[in-house]
């Protein structure tokens, strides 16, 4: 009995100190002086809860007579996912200014991240700075720029219907793979590998009186030029034009959309076998004005931002005040639009302010810093009212 105490004590210590080792380890990203700070470890609890899942799932098909059975393992789906990767998350809000929060985050991963966790890449894929931000106009309202690895997402999707149909889900997937696009030679896996890769991209949404939206947009992806000339022969049997320019091919797919508001172009570059793809010619990186980067709202919250990272994104915020200036116009809620406005800036306001984010690895960590209007403090705060919502 004394030994089997022992051994036990000796087991729980173990297991504590491991804990306590990946907490040191994840705090070296947090900020442990901040509004809050947590930390979950889920080291083991994947093959725990997917075997739980397991006896649930065994209990279900016992109990309902005909149900069909489907050959599932969780524990399995969740290493497939890419779930059975992470260690632990750790995350912390601290306050830098008046009005101004950095929220981060931090997942300490085992081995290289599988499954979707592969979506931004791993750790040999190369950092860069947030270009998108420095090529847009002033106006635009998001703005990203980074590695995206669409093959995770395939590779993911096969791994799936391979647990769950075995090799006739495979031979399915690869199948839908392999087929090209109607009118050209180019199969669907070739446009995901091409597509994969490095992402600039940028947009503009605003909104009329009459609440219709407005829409232009701009984006760049790295070494997917390719795509474009294999689009060619699409030219004979839609109403789409492919002609030749000084720097590479335009592709003029505006007359498929049926309206005069936006285009739909895409552009590749001999110099650097790109592929960009616009809604109008007139706004984008050679369009008149100054650029995102140089206005005062970004440079003020975007000024502790790492120089380099795997993946940056911008959010310009949400402007509300149309709708309320709408509630306030409709008589039969006019005395109330006042205090509606209040109540919603009190509670969601903070959230719809300008945002932006970067994501990268350190050591065996992936890191992410989010500077905003709000700490993760105020989102966990509001779960409750949610929830009873």
């Amino acid at each position: 009995m004394q030994k089997t105490l022992q051994l036990s004590v000796a087991l729980l210590a173990s297991a504590l100190c491991t804990h306590a080792g990946s907490f040191i380890e994840a705090s070296k990203y947090l900020d442990t002086d901040g509004s809050i700070l947590g930390y979950i470890d889920f080291e083991g609890d994947g093959e725990a809860i997917g075997t739980q899942l397991n006896a649930i799932y065994g209990d279900a098909l016992a109990s309902v007579p005909g149900m069909m059975p489907v050959p599932i393992d969780f524990p399995t789906l969740f290493d497939n996912l890419g779930f059975g990767s992470i260690r632990s998350i750790g995350i912390s809000s601290k306050e830098l200014e008046q009005g101004t929060h950095v929220n981060r985050s931090v997942v300490l991963l085992d081995g290289e991240p599988a499954g979707l966790m592969a979506l931004y890449g791993d750790r040999t894929s190369p950092e860069s700075s947030f270009t998108a931000a420095e090529l847009a106009p002033a106006d635009a309202t998001g703005a990203i720029s980074g590695t995206v690895q669409l093959g995770a997402i395939r590779d993911t999707t096969i791994a799936v219907l391979t647990q769950v149909m075995g090799p006739m889900g495979e031979g399915l997937a690869q199948q839908q793979l392999a087929q090209v696009i109607p009118g050209t030679d180019i199969t669907a896996d070739e446009v995901i590998q091409a597509l994969s890769g490095r992402w600039d991209a940028f947009w503009h949404e605003s909104y009329s009186d009459e609440f219709i939206p407005s829409y232009k947009a701009w984006i760049q992806v790295a070494g997917a030029a390719s795509v474009v000339e294999r689009l060619k022969p699409l030219a004979d049997s839609l109403p789409l034009t492919i002609s030749e320019t000084e720097s590479g091919l335009l592709a003029d797919f505006s007359a498929m959309l049926g309206t005069e508001n936006i285009g739909l172009f895409v552009e590749t570059s001999n110099t650097d076998s790109s592929l960009t793809i616009y809604t109008h010619k007139d706004w984008g990186p050679e369009s008149d004005g100054p650029r995102l980067s140089a206005t005062e709202g970004y440079q003020a919250i975007s000024k502790n931002l790492p120089e380099t990272a795997l993946i940056y994104s911008y959010s310009g915020g949400y402007d509300m005040s149309t709708i309320f200036s709408a509630f306030a116009a409709e008589p039969m809620i006019a005395n109330y639009s006042s205090l509606a406005e209040k109540l919603f800036d009190m509670l969601l306001g903070d959230f719809l302010k300008p945002a932006v984010s970067a994501t990268y690895f350190a050591e065996d960590a992936m890191v992410s810093e989010l500077y905003a209007g709000y700490s993760m403090k105020q989102a966990i705060v509001l779960l409750p009212a949610a929830g009873g919502a």
